[in-house]
């Protein structure tokens, strides 16, 4: 008489088996955290640009006002940035990440170039301030 042995197989996971469910969990939640991240990179950018945009106007409205600061070559402060963006109505201060300058451009009426940069963004603006000769 041959005896025959079966394998028992019990309810539930082998090694192998708990092993590739736990890397694919692991590749999903790396998925997602990349994605998070590059959200919140976006989002970040979109909030400087809007900061950015709100201090260029400041800028730009104490330029063509004859305001002195703003018609002679300089450099914009963090400071300065932000109290622009505030006067526009912008609560959160990004002004650290921030860097600014004004450069005359020269012409009659005189224009000067009002510049504001920062990571991922770099705008300006042309603008006509009072002076010159008719």
């Amino acid at each position: 008489m041959l005896m025959r042995h079966h394998a028992h197989r019990t309810s539930g996971l082998t090694l192998v088996e708990a092993l590739v469910g736990t890397l694919l969990l692991l590749l999903a939640l790396t998925a997602f955290a990349a994605v998070a991240a590059q959200s919140a990179r976006v989002v970040a950018t979109g909030q400087l640009a809007n900061f950015a945009a709100d201090a260029l106007n400041g800028a730009a409205q104490a330029a063509q006002r004859g305001n002195t600061q703003y018609i002679q070559a300089r450099t914009l402060t963090s400071d300065e940035l932000r109290l622009l963006a505030q006067s526009a109505g912008r609560r959160n201060d990004l002004s650290a990440a921030l860097t600014g300058d004004v450069v005359p451009q020269g012409g009659n009426p005189p224009r000067v170039r009002i510049s504001i940069r920062g990571p991922g963004i770099a705008i300006s603006e042309v603008v006509t301030v009072p002076g010159g000769t008719p």
